[in-house]
Order: structure tokens, then C-alpha cells, then sequence
């Protein structure tokens, strides 16, 4: 049989949890961090889009389409959000990189580092 032994907390005591029982709890507790840090760039995608979109629908839709709702047929003067997310040469530093850093056909960048890095995970996440 299997012994018990008392799990302590906060100075009360726990119910008993055989060993059977804390190891379940360990393997899902390590399952889940494994899962965690197993998908960084995909919760840090998740958690920039929205923020992304907003910013990018008050600084950029001036000239770029940054919804597939907004593209107009034709244009060639700022690609819209979704031919910059198709093309692999844009990736989430050279994005940053265009956001942050002056250049002709841009305006000054108004963006700070942490906004430039939501609207690119925003851009990537068009594809």
C-alpha cells in the first residue's frame, strides 16, 4: 500500500496525497511549462496582434492597407500589411527595423520598440 504523507501550506495542513498523486501533479505541473516555453514566439504572436492592429490602424492606415478590407486595387505606393506579411524577406526585426528607424518614404517613426514589435507580430500575423 501505498504511504501518505501530509502536504503543509501556509501552516494548515493539506489533505494527504499519496505519491502516485504528487507525481500526477508534478507531470502536469512540468507538461504545462514544457508547453509554455515550447511555443514562445506563438503566445508572444497572440498577445501582439490586437495591441499590433490598433496601433496600426492610428499610424500606418494613413497609407497602408492594413486589413484586407481596406486594399485597394492598384496600389503601389505602400504595400498593404498582407503583401508585407507574404513575403518571407520581412521578418519581425526587419519590420521593427522599418517602423523605428528613419528612411525615405516613411515619416519620422513615432513608434516606440515595444509598439513596432506588436504591429510587426500584427503584420505577421496576416499570413
Amino acid at each position: 500500500m501505498d504511504s501518505l504523507t501530509p502536504v503543509e501550506g501556509a501552516g494548515l495542513k493539506a489533505p494527504f496525497l499519496s505519491r502516485i498523486q504528487r507525481g500526477a501533479a508534478v507531470a502536469f505541473a512540468a507538461a504545462a511549462l514544457a508547453g509554455t516555453l515550447a511555443a514562445p514566439g506563438a503566445v508572444a504572436q497572440t498577445l501582439g496582434t490586437e495591441g499590433g492592429r490598433a496601433l496600426a490602424q492610428e499610424y500606418c492606415a494613413r497609407c497602408h492597407a492594413v486589413s484586407a478590407a481596406q486594399e485597394r486595387p492598384g496600389e503601389t505606393d505602400a504595400p498593404p500589411f498582407r503583401r508585407l506579411a507574404a513575403d518571407r524577406r520581412w521578418t519581425q526585426a526587419t519590420l521593427m527595423r522599418m517602423m523605428t528607424v528613419p528612411h525615405a518614404n516613411m515619416p519620422p517613426p513615432v513608434l516606440t520598440n515595444a509598439e513596432a514589435q506588436e504591429v510587426a507580430a500584427y503584420i505577421l500575423s496576416l499570413w
